[in-house]
């Protein structure tokens, strides 16, 4: 197992890299985005083998909302996915579901408290959507928005659904969870190359939100 560990940790390091340096994993190949998403998911369950149901609730509520969303507009507006994430199942990327787990097991190891937890969800959103649904084409929206085209009632939609899913969820104990931490650093970084500065600026808080855990007691016991 540590050998498949550290296989997928090496071809997720690869396409995370690659992606940079080309300005998108999309670009690297046709089947790119989602096996970046993807190999991200499965290491993220092989990390915390121990709360490999709760990442498996996520991954199927995420899908499950993303489903009424493409076909009905509710919760997140109008959208649709392109063929750069397929192959999907009824208008929903397999990718996508990995990439809600992925987002789930980030912010769980953040914080326990679910409205903090939803609101970082909703957080990430605004650096990640911006990028997915401009210069990577990931999906595209049939309604407009201020935030670069970006309908508000998306982010409604995001911390109400996150909600529902950091609710239903086991408690869990504090963890660091590396895999959610680089996809939204590589999201940061790729929003800078392409000049989407406040994206850019909301995913380095964010990037940088988790060393508050690490910092925090050592700057306690300081005191």
């Amino acid at each position: 197992m540590r050998i498949l560990l550290r296989v997928l940790w090496g071809i997720y390091g690869f396409l995370w890299l690659g992606g940079l340096i080309t300005g998108g994993v999309s670009t690297l190949t046709p089947w790119a985005a989602p096996l970046f998403l993807i190999i991200a998911g499965t290491v993220a369950i092989l990390e915390n083998k121990a709360a490999w149901r709760a990442l498996l609730i996520s991954a199927a509520c995420g899908y499950l909302f993303e489903l009424m969303g493409v076909h009905t507009g509710y919760p997140f507006g109008r959208y649709q996915y392109t063929e750069v994430l397929a192959p999907s199942i009824a208008g929903v990327p397999i990718a996508m579901t990995l990439a809600w787990l992925i987002l789930i097991d980030f912010v769980r190891g953040m914080t326990k408290d679910i409205l903090w937890g939803s609101l970082l969800m909703a957080g990430i959103d605004l650096v990640i959507d911006p990028l997915a649904a401009g210069p990577l084409g990931y999906w595209e929206w049939f309604e407009h928005g201020r935030y670069f085209g970006i309908p508000a009632i998306n982010y409604v939609g995001w911390v109400l659904t996150s909600i529902l899913i950091l609710a239903i969820l086991p408690k869990h104990p504090p963890r660091r969870a590396y895999v959610g931490w680089s996809v939204v650093g590589f999201f940061t970084v790729l929003a800078v190359e392409k000049g989407l500065y406040l994206p850019a600026g909301i995913g380095l808080v964010l990037v940088l939100m988790p060393l508050y855990r690490v910092l925090w007691p050592k700057a306690e016991k300081a005191g």
